[in-house]
């Protein structure tokens, strides 16, 4: 299965990227936009830069610098009501970015950014979800 193109979350990233599957996210994706919160919060430019499968990923996702702002300040708002303790502007800019240039799924396990994003018309999809698609694949491929 190959989608047109997603905005990514960091939780989503994160988590395949412990699991050393960053670059497989490039399989099902023909474009990843990563908003600039999102890159600074996993490091893809830090210490792990270097790693295979990180460097594939880098490769193929574009960094994303234009935000729906009137979106992004009503997710922030909607977002520190469920859990103030938390700053949530790489979720609040995920969902700003898809909105702003026409992307219809975003990637991300954040419970109130998939309420926010179904509530925008946006098709939300987990790593739960994604992990399932890369074992499918790696089943198929016999790998």
């Amino acid at each position: 299965m190959h989608l047109s193109e997603a905005v990514l979350d960091s939780d989503v990233l994160i988590k395949l990227e412990k699991r050393k599957l960053a670059d497989k996210l490039v399989k099902f994706f023909a474009t990843i936009h990563v908003p600039t919160a999102v890159s600074r919060e996993v490091g893809l430019k830090g210490r792990r830069r270097h790693r295979p499968d990180v460097e594939r990923f880098r490769r193929r996702a574009l960094p994303c610098k234009k935000i729906d702002k009137t979106v992004f300040a009503a997710a922030l708002v909607v977002f520190q009501r469920t859990n103030p303790a938390k700053q949530h502007i790489g979720e609040a800019q995920t969902i700003a970015q898809a909105l702003r240039i026409g992307v219809s799924i975003v990637l991300t396990d954040d419970k109130a950014a998939t309420d926010f994003a179904i509530l925008k018309g946006l098709q939300v999809v987990s790593s739960f979800r994604l992990l399932r698609m890369i074992a499918e694949t790696e089943k198929e491929n016999g790998d």
